[in-house]
């Protein structure tokens, strides 16, 4: 088993709970990887139909399989891992000596066993994982609830807006650089430029076209 197969785990889990499309970046941020290697491996998921790939403001994955039918095995195959792999054999199987010739089928069956342990057990680790996610949503349903009852604000004060000294620069840099205000570039050589997520990118693009920036 190597790193692809935690990976495409993870992005899954990312997505089933986000309930929308995220891009390779916001991946990449919380499985602490880079987006390049993310796309590589979401490649395999989206050719097995697990997830789809979308344009534009909401643009990015989005899950397409249902995780309650979704199996880690499926989703290993999809990104071409295997727990145990061994593909030459000892012995031989035409041979008089029954060790000789027999070897081999006893190292596949305890191969497949050693599969099918593996995937068990993962299959029970991903299960806790779930569990603890869920545990943590609802602590925190709990304590803002909580917050709520004893008065306190939760959030941002309704009409207020929150400026990002970010967020500020960022903007800058759009309304110089890109060719729908005072600049040159498209929008991809933009997103390169400011080194900024793409739905952050047209977020940013769209509070300055609505003049909330």
């Amino acid at each position: 088993m190597d790193s692809s197969f935690n990976l495409a785990v993870h992005a899954l889990v990312c997505l089933s709970h986000s309930g929308r499309s995220l891009s390779s970046e916001a991946l990449a941020e919380n499985i602490c990887t880079n987006p390049t290697r993310v796309r590589r491996v979401l490649a395999g998921l989206k050719k097995a139909g697990m997830v789809e790939t979308r344009e534009g403001l909401d643009g990015g994955y989005r899950l397409t399989a249902d995780p309650a039918t979704l199996s880690l095995r499926q989703v290993a195959e999809a990104v071409n891992t295997r727990f145990v792999d061994c593909a030459w054999h000892s012995g031989d199987i035409d041979r008089d000596c029954a060790i000789c010739s027999g070897m081999a089928g006893v190292m596949d069956a305890l191969n497949r066993y050693t599969a099918d342990l593996a995937a068990e057990q993962i299959r029970l680790a991903f299960a806790q994982a779930q569990k603890e996610v869920d545990d943590l949503h609802q602590r925190t349903r709990e304590g803002l609830m909580t917050a709520r009852l004893n008065g306190r604000q939760i959030g941002q004060v309704p009409g207020r807006k929150l400026h990002v000294k970010k967020a500020a620069a960022a903007k800058e840099l759009i309304l110089k650089h890109s060719r729908d205000f005072n600049g040159t570039l498209a929008d991809t050589d933009c997103i390169k430029l400011i080194g900024i997520a793409r739905n952050t990118y047209y977020k940013y693009k769209r509070e300055l076209r609505d003049g909330t920036a």
